[in-house]
Order: C-alpha cells, then structure tokens, then sequence
C-alpha cells in the first residue's frame, strides 16, 4: 500500500536510486519520502536512510487514507521536487507542534519524575513530546533493563564485539530518550569504542557502565512501584481468567493483531496477578513492544 523513506542529507539520485531497488523487491503503491526528524539526523548522521511498511497481516490499516493531500510520487524522476516539498511540510509540521509542546512543558501538574537522581526531566520530556508519553518510555526502559543488562553482560563475556556495540548503541538511545543524559554519554562512549575496536577501553569501563545502568531500577523503581502498589485493591485473576487471557494472547499474536494484544495486556493490568504469571505477562509485553509475535508464542507454549 505505502512505503516511507526517512534520509539524513542524501543526494536526489540516491533517492531515485533507493525506489528503484525497492521497486524491484515489492510492489507499493505509494513511495514517500520524508526527511527525518532532527533527533534521528543527529543519531544516525548524514548519508543514512531508513525504509518504513507494514508486514502484511489479516489486519488493513488502510495507511493510504492518510495520505489525502499529499502529493506522493511514483516516479522517480519527480523525487527531487517532491523532496523539496516534503522538507516544507515536515518544518511546518515542527512549527505548528512548538506551542504545544511548550505548554505541555509548562504544566503545574506535579511530575515524580522530575526530581529524580540521574533523570534531565526536561530533556526527557522533550525527547518523549507528552507527559503521558514520559510515562510510557519510563515504564518500558524500567522493565527493560534486566534483560538489557543480562543481553550486554553475555556479549562482553563471550567477546562477541559487534553485537555488544549494537546493544550498547539500543541503550544509549534509550537512555538519552528517559533524560538519562550521563548514562547516555556513557554508553556512546563504549559505542565508539566498539565500532573503533578499542577492546581495551571497553574492558576498562564496561562494568562501571552496567552498574549504573542497573541502578535505574531503584531509581524508576522508587516512583513505578509505588504506583504499582497503590492498585493493590485490583480484583485478583484466578486461573482460570489467566488462562483465558493466554487463550486470547495466543490467537492475537498468531494472528499479529497488534491492537487486539495491546487491548488484552491493558485488562491483564487491571488485575491483580501471582508473581510467575505477572513476570510472564511483562516479557509478553516487551515482545509486543517489538512486535515479536513469534517469541510471544514461543514464550506462552502450549
């Protein structure tokens, strides 16, 4: 239906040349070009693009009907035009978010997060664009790190350099996103090191590194289990509702219904549910995140 091409600073004859090999591997409909956002031109770095589509599924989200207006191209004569205007649209875009954004910035509604040992809170809330979207990458970075960390540890035990400078990457994003900002430092500075070859200097700074990522979880653990706690009075989930909602997590994931998943995990935490089975349920969570279908299913079993 559509495929969108994000660039950081890449000439119009590559990006004729980028809907050509693309032509030649799928059929779409519609071929967009987008200049990327300000955070991921300075990640990523100039001559990077990326390639953005749906996975075909019994699902149709109809992405074309957003595109009313817009003048896509299929030709790739016309991309150098197109780029132009596309460069129009996402700066008046940026420009017509500003005051929101500075308002949502402004607000006297109290945030725990702000007072946090190691969290920018403005910086985070400016890299997450909403204080209901602060909460959603706080929450997902806190239950993500012991599988981070435990990732990052096998890595450097078994020297397995590229992949570790690929994590180290994924944790220096993330913790730039929660306002993390020395973490993030940190984690680039092993990055760099990793692309540079530098074993030596990751050897010598490695566990330092860990040790401060792994205290993030009493730091946002102090503000997210506290409002864990504070639902102590959910209704308990006996097995045979646990069960059901294994049932229901199976089929949507076999059937990659991302919003079906999301809806049954929204009910699963409105319950109170034993330790073993709550575990299992924020791994499920994780993959969805990722749209792991098939290590949702792998995970859940029989």
């Amino acid at each position: 239906d559509v495929v969108f091409v994000t660039y950081v600073d890449v000439p119009s004859d590559t990006l004729s040349w980028i809907e050509e090999e693309i032509k030649k591997h799928a059929y779409f409909e519609h071929v967009v070009f987008r200049q990327a956002s300000a955070a991921i031109s300075s990640n990523c770095g100039p001559g990077t693009f990326g390639i953005l589509y749906f996975l075909k599924s019994n699902k149709s989200f109809n992405i074309a009907s957003f595109l009313a207006g817009i003048d896509v191209h299929d030709e790739p004569e016309d991309v150098s035009d197109d780029v132009e205007e596309y460069e129009d649209d996402t700066y008046d875009a940026a420009a017509g978010t500003e005051d929101a954004e500075t308002e949502t910035v402004k607000s006297e509604n109290p945030d725990p997060y702000r007072t946090l040992e190691g969290i920018d809170y403005d910086a985070a809330l400016k890299n997450s664009g909403s204080v209901e979207a602060l909460n959603t990458v706080m929450k997902i970075f806190y239950d993500s790190i012991p599988e981070k960390h435990e990732e990052l540890e096998n890595s450097y035990t078994s020297g397995d350099w590229e992949n570790y400078t690929i994590k180290i990457h994924a944790l220096k994003s993330s913790a730039r996103l929660i306002g993390a900002m020395q973490l993030g430092e940190d984690a680039q500075l092993l990055e760099n090191a990793g692309k540079e070859n530098d074993i030596g200097y990751i050897k010598d700074n490695h566990e330092k590194v860990m040790s401060d990522f792994i205290k993030y979880r009493d730091i946002l653990g102090s503000v997210l289990d506290t409002a864990e706690e504070s639902a102590s009075d959910k209704p308990v989930a006996d097995e045979a509702l646990i069960r059901d909602f294994y049932d229901g997590i199976r089929m949507a994931a076999g059937a990659m219904d991302c919003d079906l998943l999301e809806d049954i995990l929204e009910e699963i935490s409105s319950y109170s549910v034993p330790d073993a089975e709550k575990e299992k349920f924020e791994q499920i969570a994780r993959k969805a995140d990722n749209f792991d279908y098939d290590g949702i299913m792998k995970l859940i079993g029989n």
